[in-house]
């Protein structure tokens, strides 16, 4: 169960936006069950008047205001109609208010300005034709009236008619903001409890550090900030949330985002990025308390025991579970650790995790499977830009950046200039040398030299390491060679101990700051970074001649070892040419691909074309997309590209018949290559001819416009051409393709409304599908950042008039574009000082609205133009400008000149006391998050010396007086003659002879006017006689208050509720002893044994009074008799749940464990009827022990008049506290099925004691003619998991025979990934086909082909002889389905990645024991 957190949302409007209204609901109701299927705590509830059921006596719209006075969020929508009057009249300015809708706008805006934290829009429809007479005129006018009036307000918007998503975009974005304020606070709540509790008791002073849990996680220095891309097609509602509202950044995400997954190669910065979340977490006023572990040390435990000690008494909303490097797992542990990780997640399903991994490593998902983690949202570090680049690279490293980007580029460094490792590195080579004329073997031979130099610098004092340099290099390359070949990236001290053996030589090691400990507290050891681990063992290969190299490389001289490839590639570019040749020839005989990543240089140019031509050809073939975990698609250019292959890849682009997905590759290739000339021409008028041929497809246009704009051949007349055949298209990748071109060419201005109609207008849904496209929303706000043009920044100013206008916020942040639209407007003010004013109504749209910081930033513009002092005082002088939001306005502009014209103006009688009072006010109230306190002194020193303002100042504590008035109102409870008179008071006081809804609810209205005071408990007490009256007089309510039991009770009870909801309420001794009279008294006759009843329908009754007799018991520990005290054992509070059952212990503390142990005993053999009652002395009696009592308890769990939920939670205690799982499973025998049956199976199925006997119970299930197919399946379930055959054969049978399109795969198919017998695999193949169906394939989040594909890749990973099997199988299946499966042959990339994974996890599965003799032996 979870604990909601409820948001009210009241929607105001006349009866003509109904349709708006009901929208509003549903949009509700989806963000309600989106979060529920998340577990998110928060839920909307809509205010409907519609929904009312009572009578509505005296003044409808008054019962209206009463009942929906309590609400976070106020909407109110107007269209043609302003709506009929209220019959009341606004008590601020007298008039009547028009319409119901006004007056409930005016009562949210008062409540606003109160300082409430409530949220107020009002939006407006685009009013359509008046086809009616002068009424509908008049309404319409009114509405514009209205309009007018509040237009400035900024929280007010416009929608049109059509199309509808822009409202439901305004909406949606509205109650998520509200959603996530509520939400964050209350973890950040939740994670505030949770670090003041003691940390041990041991040491009870102590309380917890936030950073408990992140020992492990590396300390971050500078960083270049990193954003994220999402897989494309994973969208939900929450990410595409985060994206309309700024970048994608993984401290942003995690917020919303409870399981994700971060994927990026090496050095790209992933681990830096989960450290950076890690610190960032680990700190006050933050949601999150981060738990942080390396994966390279998991072997086979659960993930709960593999998490730093402690971590699980995190509440579990809090919990940021980090899981850095599942890539790093051993490739044996490797398909376990995935296992744990879904267990993990059933286990603990609101806790957040995010888990890193390198792509090439992780099974991303595709057409036949849901990827290694199928729950978790997939996203990768983007590549670090080149505007990024630039500014760590000035701000760092105070260098040339052109000149820097254009040696990497002549070097072909480009790509290391993206991964954090590498460019750090470059950097400091370009900084020192001027130049970058070394390539990757120099690097790496650079930074070893650097790091040894600087050892020895170090510790000059210690030791000489000069004398011990090459030494030094050969122990790390050993140590190096031992790593590769465990396949790991680190060693244990105890494994290091073994390698090197001599003291010594290990001294000489821990000198060394490239080879390190890794301080993370699991004393292991290893490189700084896998590149030089891997250099280094390439430089302990050359030491050994070919023959042996190549037994150690490879599988029995015929494939080479995966997790060798990149040691592999230092080795080529090290060896002399010779040699160098040998391995390149022997490498082609056996896996020619591998050459890709080798430098092109080292391979003959013709060599280079073959090899290409045939990894082309291969996937030609296939026809599917060219993908590999052995090169990347630049990589393979790169390494092919000639004039042969330039020839080769258009023909291969012109070819009409080719597949769809050949002509794609060859254009996706062809965009890498550096071209000229005519090779230049026929490649750009191959790709445009592509595109002109497929306008339709725009994957291909998206594709073929990045290709031409990567080879430089984009000009003004292409734009055009391009513009004329898709500008009015509204596809997302076509758009995104648009932008790029455009921005690349410097052309924003030219097309400047192409960027605005990207958030303006309406974009056809049928054009863009489903899918969102990140790439689109940076690439507008890239765009509108490049803005130059005076006309232009005029247009972009003007739609940034509206700060809530959702076509702005939903498509990129604002503050980045304003700040460059400000700068730019200063810049050219002098040519254009006409921007002033645009930017000075912008400045009051965000200015008197609470945006500081965005105001901040456009104030600037006045500071640099010379106006600050002009617009301080146009702003002082406007009396259309509230005082409050003059405060907001004024509180950047304000400066001593200011001040000093404030004071002349008073003193030139152009300013009154008030209006200084009023600005120094507004001046003391908003100078928070500036640096005016000087200002504030200047003026304060002024207004003492010049007027008489402040003499009299007095600064009201209204909170003060608030709970003044609420202490008072509360004592009233204990003096009935003082409340009398209270009461006589307020009727006579008033002359009231009657009281309605109307004439209260005006004392209501003014209850902030000091000078009157209505007591709450007053006011209260009142609401309940009008409530369902028209009218009560004084003598019906003193008919009530003189009913001594009846007004008594009443009063106990309300007592009860402050006491509960007003914690600075103060509670005296003496009150404390008369609630303890009248809760003695009272309980001598209150049924406390029969305080819950079950009625015959099921519904629940509570008696209220016991349930503030049992309040006041347990928070003043109440002595009262002792049989009632222990009656309470069968109560309940109506606010437990699940989680939380009664405090037993307020009843020990009073009559001992022994007496409460012994009712609780009887309770459970009379029969308890109420659930939770029974729930709570179930879960006692396991917890304490109690004899003679689990045979109720065991048949009380199969009683299926019991609410299984309850059970449940008794089970579970059962099982926690050693109880025997040999009664359950007899149980079970006697049992029907039911939902609870399997819940106990689930729970029981690992005891290995009863192993036997509940295999034997689930197959005679199996067996049962009796039972329902359905029953069958669980139970074959369960015997699958248990690897049971003729279980997993009845499970696989139900699947093929019976599961129809509906079924839940996702949940009910799930353990078929366990699958390890090859004698499934014919009816695995089966079971393919039937997934591939499709009509199976309609749900993407229900996929069954997925869950089939990975079984058969699981079976294949188990060993050599499965993997040809299943290969052989596979590829027939491929052949003989080919044309009746749709895009079966997709199927072969994942035989591919099968192969490539086993034989990695078979290079490495050794010991340290196994390495060191393998290395020995190349030593030989």
């Amino acid at each position: 169960m979870v604990d909601t957190l409820e948001i009210k949302v009241f929607v105001s409007c006349p009866s003509d936006v109904t349709p708006e209204k009901d929208t509003i609901k549903a949009i509700c109701e989806n963000l309600n069950n989106f979060n529920m299927n998340n577990k998110r705590k928060v839920r909307f509830r809509v205010l409907d008047f519609r929904d009312i059921v009572a009578d509505m006596d005296g003044r409808p719209q008054e019962q209206i205001n009463m009942i929906f006075s309590d609400y976070d969020i106020y909407i109110g929508l107007l269209w043609m109609r302003f709506g009929t009057p209220s019959g009341a009249d606004d008590p601020l300015t007298g008039k009547a208010y028009l319409s119901g809708t006004e007056e409930e706008f005016r009562f949210a805006y008062q409540r606003k300005q109160a300082g409430e934290n409530i949220n107020v829009y009002l939006l407006f429809k685009a009013p359509s034709a008046i086809k009616g007479g002068a009424s509908e005129t008049r309404q319409l006018l009114q509405v514009q009236e209205f309009y007018e009036e509040v237009c400035n307000l900024g929280w007010v918007m416009k929608f049109p008619i059509t199309p509808t998503h822009d409202f439901y975009n305004k909406i949606s974005t509205i109650l998520m903001n509200r959603a996530e304020q509520v939400d964050q606070q209350e973890l950040i709540n939740e994670k505030a409890a949770f670090l003041s509790t003691h940390s041990s008791e041991a040491m009870p002073a102590t309380l917890r550090n936030p950073a408990e849990f992140i020992t492990k996680a590396p300390k971050i220095d500078t960083t270049i900030p990193r954003i994220l891309l999402s897989f494309e097609g994973q969208k939900d509602p929450v990410t595409a949330y985060i994206e309309r509202t700024g970048d994608l950044e993984l401290i942003k995400l995690v917020k919303e985002k409870k399981l994700v997954v971060l994927l990026g190669n090496a050095g790209s910065g992933k681990s830096t990025e989960l450290a950076k979340l890690a610190h960032f977490y680990a700190t006050e006023k933050t949601p999150f308390i981060p738990v942080y572990s390396r994966m390279n040390t998991y072997v086979e435990e659960d993930i709960r025991d593999f998490l730093p000690t402690g971590w699980a008494d995190i509440p579990e909303n809090t919990a940021l579970i980090i899981l850095d490097g599942l890539d790093e797992v051993q490739p044996k542990h490797f398909n376990t650790a995935v296992r744990k990780i879904l267990s993990f997640i059933e286990d603990f399903p609101n806790a957040h995790i995010v888990v890193s991994c390198r792509t090439n490593f992780y099974h991303l998902p595709d057409k036949h499977s849901g990827g290694t983690l199928p729950d978790f949202g997939i996203y990768f570090l983007a590549q670090v830009s080149d505007a990024q680049t630039k500014g760590f690279a000035e701000e760092q490293y105070q260098l040339d950046y052109q000149a820097f980007r254009k040696g990497a580029y002549d070097r072909g460094f480009q790509e290391f200039t993206s991964q954090p490792f590498f460019l750090r590195i470059l950097l400091e080579q370009f900084k020192k040398r001027g130049d970058l004329a070394l390539n990757r073997v120099d690097l790496l031979n650079i930074l070893l030299d650097e790091r040894i130099t600087l050892d020895q610098q170090h510790f000059e004092l210690t030791t000489n390491l000069k004398d011990h340099k090459e030494h030094i290099l050969q122990l790390l390359q050993k140590i190096a060679l031992c790593m590769e070949y465990l396949g790991r990236n680190f060693l244990s001290f105890n494994e290091l101990l073994k390698v090197l053996p001599t003291p010594e030589d290990l001294q000489l090691v821990k000198f060394s700051t490239a080879f390190r400990s890794m301080e993370d507290g699991t004393n292991n050891w290893g490189f700084e970074h896998n590149n030089i681990q891997e250099f280094l063992a390439a430089k302990a290969l050359l030491a050994f001649d070919l023959e042996r190299i190549k037994t150690f490389l490879s599988f029995k001289n015929e494939r080479i070892k995966p997790s060798w490839l990149n040691t592999l590639f230092f080795l080529i570019s090290l060896l002399p040419d010779a040699k160098r040749n040998d391995l390149i020839d022997w490498i082609l005989t056996i896996e020619p691909e591998v050459l890709v990543r080798v430098e092109p240089d080292k391979v003959s140019s013709a060599t280079r074309f073959e090899i290409f031509k045939t990894i082309f050809n291969h996937y030609k073939a296939q026809r599917v997309w060219l993908r590999s975990n052995k090169f990347s698609d630049l990589e393979l250019a790169t390494f092919g590209e000639s004039d042969d292959a330039v020839d080769f890849l258009v023909a291969e682009l012109n070819n009409n018949e080719n597949a769809h997905t050949t002509r794609f590759n060859a254009m996706n290739i062809l965009k890498y290559f550096k071209l000229s000339g005519d090779y230049l021409n026929k490649t750009k008028d191959a790709i445009w001819q592509h595109i002109i041929e497929n306008t339709d497809d725009q994957h291909i246009v998206h594709s073929g416009i990045y290709a031409l704009d990567s080879l430089g051949v984009v000009n003004a007349e292409m734009i055009a051409e391009l513009m004329k055949l898709f500008g009015k298209r509204s596809n997302q990748y076509i758009r995104s393709a648009l932008y790029r071109v455009i921005i690349e060419t410097g052309m924003v201005d030219d097309y400047v409304e192409y960027f605005i109609s990207g958030f303006v207008d309406e974009l056809d849904p049928n054009d863009r599908g489903q899918v969102s496209l990140m790439d689109e929303d940076i690439l507008l706000r890239e765009g509108l950042t490049n803005i130059k043009d005076a006309a232009n920044i005029k247009k972009l100013l003007e739609l940034f008039e509206n700060p809530y206008d959702r076509r702005i916020i939903n498509f990129f942040e604002k503050n980045k574009i304003l700040e460059n639209l400000i700068g730019r407007a200063a810049s050219i003010y002098k040519a254009h000082p006409e921007l002033s004013e645009d930017v000075y109504r912008t400045y009051l749209a965000y200015g008197r609205h609470s945006e500081e910081f965005t105001a901040q930033a456009i104030s600037v513009y006045f500071q640099k133009t010379g106006q600050t002092n002009a617009v301080f005082q146009r702003i002082f002088s406007d009396k259309k400008i509230e005082d409050y939001e003059k405060g907001l306005l004024l509180r950047h502009l304000v400066n001593q000149e200011n001040i000093d014209y404030v004071i002349d103006q008073y003193n030139t009688h152009n300013a009154t006391n008030e209006d200084l009072l009023k600005f120094y006010n507004n001046l003391r109230w908003n100078i928070y998050r500036t640096d005016k306190n000087a200002e504030l002194e200047y003026l304060t020193e002024k207004l003492n010396e010049e007027t008489q303002v402040l003499n009299n100042f007095n600064d009201i504590d209204y909170a003060k007086i608030r709970l003044e008035n609420e202490q008072k109102s509360f004592d009233l409870y204990f003096n009935v003659d003082a409340f009398t008179n209270e009461l006589v008071q307020f009727f006579q006081t008033n002359e009231i002879t009657d009281l309605d809804w109307d004439t209260l609810w005006q004392f209501q209205y003014n209850r902030n006017d000091r000078n009157y005071h209505v007591p709450e408990a007053i006011h209260e007490l009142l609401i309940e006689f009008t409530r369902d009256k028209q009218s009560a007089d004084l003598a019906s309510v003193l008919k009530f208050v003189n009913d001594e039991e009846r007004f008594a009770n009443y009063r106990f009870s309300k007592i009860k509720d402050k006491i509960n909801s007003r914690p600075d309420i103060l509670v005296s001794e003496e009150q404390i002893e008369t609630i303890t009279a009248w809760v003695q008294h009272v309980i001598v006759n209150t049924d406390i044994a029969n305080a819950i009843r079950v009625e015959s329908s099921n519904r629940t009754t509570y008696s209220k009074l016991a349930m503030v007799l049992w309040a006041f018991i347990k928070n003043y520990k109440i002595p009262v008799v002792a049989e009632k005290l222990l009656d309470f054992t069968l109560f309940d509070e109506v606010r437990n749940n699940e989680y939380q059952g009664l405090e037993f212990s307020a009843i020990e503390n009073q009559l001992g464990k022994d007496a409460v142990q012994a009712r609780v005993h009887d309770n459970l053999l009379a029969g308890i009827e109420y659930d939770q009652s029974w729930r709570n002395n179930a879960i006692y009696a396991l917890e304490n022990n109690i004899p003679n009592t689990i045979g109720s308890i065991i048949n009380s769990l199969f009683d299926n008049r019991k609410s299984e939920y309850s059970r449940r939670a008794v089970l579970k205690i059962f099982l926690q506290q050693g109880g025997n799982p040999e009664l359950l499973l007899v149980g079970l025998k006697m049992t029907p099925n039911s939902d609870m049956l399997w819940d106990i199976v689930r729970e029981i199925k690992d005891y290995t004691a009863i192993d036997a006997d509940l295999r034997k119970f689930l197959s005679e299930k199996l067996t049962n003619g009796y039972l329902q197919p359905q029953e069958k399946f669980r139970a074959a379930t369960y015997l699958t998991e248990k690897g049971d055959k003729e279980g997993t054969a009845s499970y696989l049978n139900y699947l093929l025979e019976t599961a129809s399109p509906n079924f839940d795969f996702y949940h009910q198919s799930q353990i078929m990934r366990q699958i390890k017998d090859i004698e499934f695999l014919p009816i695995l193949l089966e079971l393919l086909k039937k997934a591939n169906q499709e009509e199976f394939k309609q749900d993407d989040f229900n996929r069954f082909d997925s869950i089939v594909s990975d079984t058969l890749y699981n079976l294949g990973l188990t060993s050599e002889e499965n993997l040809s099997k299943v290969k052989t199988a596979l590829e027939d299946f491929i052949k003989n389905n080919d044309g009746q499966i749709k895009n079966v042959n997709f199927l072969h990339p994942m035989i591919e990645r099968m192969e490539f994974n086993f034989y990695l996890a078979q290079s490495q599965s050794n010991d340290i024991q196994d390495a060191l003799s393998e290395v020995a032996k190349l030593y030989q």
